[in-house]
C-alpha cells in the first residue's frame, strides 16, 4: 500500500526533477531514518560490509534503474512492468546461490517477461517503450537479486537485531547512488515544495 502511491508521486510530484537526484535523496532520506534507529539501538549495532553491498545493489542500483524509467514510461506501466520481480527473485535464487534452473522454468520466465512487454506495447514510441522496459527489468533484477542476497546473510546472522543494523542497507544505497548523481547530473536542482513533499513522502514512508 505504502509503495503503490510511489508510482504517481515520482510521475507528477517529481515530474521534472533529476532522476538520479531522486534516487540519492530518498535513499539519503532513509538513510538519515535508519541511522537514527541505529544510534539509538547502538549496542547492538554490528559493522558488516555484506549489509553495505547488499543495499548498494538493493535500493541503490534498483533506484537508478528504476526511477530513470519514468522518463520514457507512465506511471501505471512501470507498475505493471515490476510483475516479473517475482520471476527474478527465482533467476536469482537458482543461479547466484549455485540451485539449478530446469529448461521448463527457463521457458516460464521468459514467457513471462515476453508476455508483460508486449501487453502494453506502445507502436507510437517504440523506441522509448523498449528502453523504459528494459530499465524496470534491470530494476526488477538488481531488486530480486538483492532481496535473496539479504535472505542468505539474514539466514547465516539470525543473532544480528536486522532493525538496529538496517541503516547499512541504505549507507550502501546512498554511496552508490550519489556516485551517480554527482558523476552524471549537472548538480543544479530547484525544489518546490510541492518535490520537497513528494521526497519527503518517499524517503520516509515509502522507502523508511
Amino acid at each position: 500500500l505504502l509503495w503503490s502511491f510511489s508510482f504517481g508521486i515520482i510521475k507528477y510530484g517529481l515530474s521534472g526533477v533529476d532522476s538520479f537526484f531522486i534516487s540519492y535523496a530518498r535513499n539519503l532520506i532513509a538513510f538519515v531514518f535508519f541511522a537514527s534507529i541505529s544510534a539509538y539501538q547502538f549496542k547492538k549495532f554490528k559493522w558488516d560490509i555484506n549489509l553495505v553491498a547488499i543495499g548498494a545493489i538493493q535500493f541503490g542500483l534498483m533506484y537508478i534503474f528504476y526511477i530513470e524509467s519514468y522518463q520514457y514510461l507512465p506511471a501505471y506501466l512501470i507498475a505493471t512492468f515490476t510483475i516479473t520481480t517475482p520471476i527474478f527473485v527465482s533467476i536469482a535464487d537458482k543461479y547466484f546461490f549455485k540451485n539449478t534452473i530446469t529448461s521448463k522454468e527457463f521457458l516460464a520466465i521468459s514467457l513471462v517477461i515476453l508476455g508483460s512487454y508486449f501487453m502494453r506495447y506502445n507502436v507510437a514510441n517504440p523506441i522509448d517503450y523498449w528502453y523504459g522496459f528494459m530499465l524496470i527489468q534491470c530494476a526488477n533484477f538488481v531488486f530480486a537479486w538483492g532481496q535473496v542476497w539479504f535472505k542468505e546473510w539474514n539466514t547465516k546472522n539470525i543473532d544480528t537485531d536486522i532493525v538496529s543494523n538496517f541503516s547499512q542497507l541504505f549507507f550502501g544505497a546512498t554511496i552508490i547512488t550519489s556516485v551517480f548523481y554527482l558523476s552524471i547530473s549537472d548538480n543544479v536542482i530547484n525544489l518546490t515544495d510541492t518535490n520537497l513533499f513528494a521526497l519527503l513522502f518517499l524517503g520516509l514512508c515509502s522507502t523508511g
